[in-house]
């Protein structure tokens, strides 16, 4: 079994743990880590919407995980050479932003589990 930390171990919230078993591979959480979003954002100054994923990615604020991420994303033309890791699904511990904010970003085709509760709290928001 292995464990990689993917965000969320030096700061509150912003978890996204990735889990892999014989092959299979699963995220725990995908969220906003607010300490580092801070570092570069704050209420009127938001992310570049015309450069996609790339500025999350280049200031760390999204993980360099490869066939991860919506193509839809990425400037056309651009595959960016990021390191893969299988992944069969998500489960989100509850549905704080911190924990489940950045599941927008992830392809459409990856299942997310989570609580009755907490899924209809993510549809809600």
């Amino acid at each position: 079994m292995k464990l990689i930390i993917l965000d969320g171990a030096e700061a509150i919230g912003g978890t996204k743990l990735y889990l892999q078993s014989e092959g299979t591979g699963l995220l725990l959480d995908f969220g906003i880590n607010y300490k580092r979003w801070g570092l570069y954002y704050e209420e009127y100054l938001k992310p570049r919407a015309a450069r996609g994923l790339l500025d999350l990615l280049a200031l760390g604020l999204a993980p360099r995980v490869g066939r991860l991420y919506r193509p839809d994303l990425f400037p056309q033309g651009y595959h960016p050479d990021l390191p893969e890791l299988p992944v069969e699904g998500v489960l989100i511990s509850h549905a704080h932003l911190d924990h489940c904010g950045l599941l927008g970003l992830l392809r459409p085709e990856i299942p997310v589990h989570a609580s009755a509760l907490s899924a209809t709290i993510m549809k809600a928001v």
